[in-house]
């Protein structure tokens, strides 16, 4: 008892549920290094959190094709605060219209300390039978106003997940998959109002991981530069 009191001392709750609502322009929607649209998309998303429960709906509409919706998304999670330690564990549900839908149990064990060490671990339980594992690291630098700018870089490794894309032999694999670089900013437009502006540049991070990416990118490009904006509105 003495160790669990001491483990959630840093834990605060909010007084009542916090609401969000996003909406994302992009040049392309972009998924573990994987190019999924020809060009610009909008990406809006609904979420409520409470007591350290996240529910989160997001969808995706491609602007340069047929502009209709063309996925929806639903992520359910819990996080665990263990200050300045944290562990998030949820589902997701993606729902691909035309497509395979696929679910994934997932876990991020997150460090609020130098340099934010993040890792990651989603593990397919429907149409995949394979896992995908991401590690991050970043830096942010905090201005007057609330302004933050931020970089982070980010390394997957695919374990024998189909859903990613196969090598040049036609198999499923274990390997390092795709990296990714990006810079981001915050911008406070108001007390529950923020605009992030990113851009990123994703490439591979093996023989295996470029013939996988290849093979499912919408354009066959396994390194290219992104770049959007998301405005988040909390209430």
């Amino acid at each position: 008892v003495p160790l669990l009191l001491a483990l959630f001392s840093g834990v605060t709750f909010a007084d009542g549920p916090e609401y969000s609502a996003e909406a994302g322009f992009y040049s392309n929607y972009t998924w573990r290094g994987i190019k999924l649209s020809p060009g610009w998309v909008f990406q809006p998303a609904g979420a409520v959190s409470y007591r350290g429960f996240y529910v989160q709906v997001w969808g995706n509409v491609n602007l340069e094709e047929d502009t209709k919706l063309n996925e929806i998304d639903l992520t359910a999670a819990y996080t665990f605060e263990f200050v300045p330690l944290s562990l998030e564990v949820g589902f997701i549900h993606y729902g691909i219209y035309d497509g395979l839908d696929s679910d994934e149990l997932y876990g991020t064990f997150s460090f609020n300390a130098f340099l934010k060490p993040e890792i990651s671990l989603y593990v397919d339980v429907n149409e995949g039978t394979g896992a995908y594992l991401v590690g991050s690291v970043g830096h942010s630098i905090g201005l007057p106003g609330g302004v933050s700018f931020d970089l982070r870089a980010s390394a997957g490794y695919v374990i024998e997940n189909g859903l990613m894309g196969l090598n040049d032999a036609g198999t499923e694999f274990k390997n390092f998959y795709n990296g990714e670089l990006s810079f981001s900013a915050t911008l406070p437009l108001g007390p529950k109002v923020t605009l992030e502006p990113i851009i990123a540049y994703g490439f591979p991070l093996s023989e295996d991981g470029k013939e996988a990416i290849r093979s499912i990118s919408w354009d066959g490009d396994s390194d290219f530069v992104y770049g959007g904006a998301k405005l988040t509105v909390t209430f």
